[in-house]
């Protein structure tokens, strides 16, 4: 009888330990679950914070791209105004060289002609014409107006030669604005063939070969 009593205790205590095992256990796995919907919540909350910085920083980046677009479009326009501007300073001054040389040219040719007291006048003029052609503040003038628009070109072009003359350096500005050879006659107030000599001259100085194209060249300094 005192053995069934002992065998009874010991089943009633064994199913306390286990109940008591069981109750923790479950205890543990709510925990555990809890904690698994915090760390998951938590996750959730970051990726939306994540997300809407996200989508904040792109559309300030819009914004931004937007701005710098519109900002470029301006320059741009500016830098086309100026060109066109530049373009017709250019071809005003290629229209007066050539007025005024065809003008030298007849005043010449009446020289020949009339009497000694005319011809007297007549020089005076043709120098005074003379004198105008040879004036350096149109040059001048153009060469602000053109660096301007290009302010790294000529640096561009002597650092491929840094022996340019001046009037080599105006060739090169005539010829970025794309004057062709007669035009940059005129401008220079020379002949056509030594526009081509100059050219040629000019191709040597920046180490061009005889194939290269000059004008291509002096088209893509910037």
């Amino acid at each position: 009888m005192q053995v069934t009593n002992w065998s009874v205790g010991g089943g009633l205590l064994g199913l306390l330990v286990l109940g008591a095992w069981f109750i923790v256990y479950r205890r543990r796995a709510a925990l555990h679950k809890q904690h698994l919907a915090f760390v998951k919540a938590q996750n959730e909350a970051l990726e939306a914070r994540v997300h809407e910085r996200t989508r904040e920083l792109h559309q300030k980046n819009e914004a931004i791209q937007q701005l710098l677009e519109k900002e470029k479009r301006l320059m741009q326009e500016q830098l086309d105004h100026k060109e066109r501007e530049l373009s017709i300073q250019a071809i005003h001054g290629q229209e007066k060289q050539a007025l005024l040389t065809e003008l030298l040219g007849e005043v010449r040719k009446l020289k020949k002609k009339e009497g000694w007291s005319k011809a007297k006048l007549l020089r005076t003029v043709e120098q005074k014409v003379y004198d105008v052609l040879q004036q350096g503040d149109n040059d001048a003038n153009f060469m602000v107006h053109f660096e301007g628009v290009h302010p790294a070109f000529f640096q561009a072009i002597l650092s491929h030669a840094d022996n340019l003359t001046a009037n080599e350096q105006k060739l090169c500005a005539y010829i970025k604005l794309g004057m062709n050879n007669k035009e940059v006659a005129q401008m220079l107030n020379v002949e056509l063939g030594t526009v081509k000599s100059n050219i040629n001259r000019l191709k040597k100085k920046l180490h061009l070969s005889p194939d290269d194209s000059f004008r291509q060249f002096i088209g893509n300094v910037r």
